[in-house]
């Protein structure tokens, strides 16, 4: 039989592969800049277990994500003398493996002022 092993008590199913996890780098992000528009650094994604192949999908609360469904992401925000901050999630689905989900979020800040201190 495919896919099985004969162990000591008879025929067994193979172990099911460790569930899919993520995590995103950096994990805290907070930034100054001149008024008017900023775009990040990159926030990158990092898959351990799982199957594969697998998808993306970033959110930000306040902003655009330039690149929301690949491994990496950067954000483009605006403002004038004021702070923008929120929550960037991530969430990856293992196509692979029955669409198991894994998520991961990190906070971002940023301050907008005239001049930086």
């Amino acid at each position: 039989m495919l896919g099985l092993g004969k162990g000591a008590g008879g025929y067994q199913e193979p172990p099911s592969p460790p569930d899919v996890k993520v995590s995103i780098s950096p994990t805290n992000f907070i930034s100054i800049s001149s008024n008017g528009s900023y775009t990040t650094p990159y926030f990158k994604s990092t898959v351990t277990n799982g199957v594969g192949p697998f998808t993306y999908a970033w959110s930000f609360d306040n902003g655009g994500v330039n690149t929301p469904s690949n491994e990496k992401t950067r954000l483009t925000l605006s403002g004038y003398n004021v702070e923008v901050q929120g929550v960037l999630r991530l969430t990856v689905t293992d196509t692979g493996d029955s669409n198991k989900k894994a998520s991961a979020s990190t906070s971002v800040t940023v301050y907008f002022e005239d001049q930086f201190l």
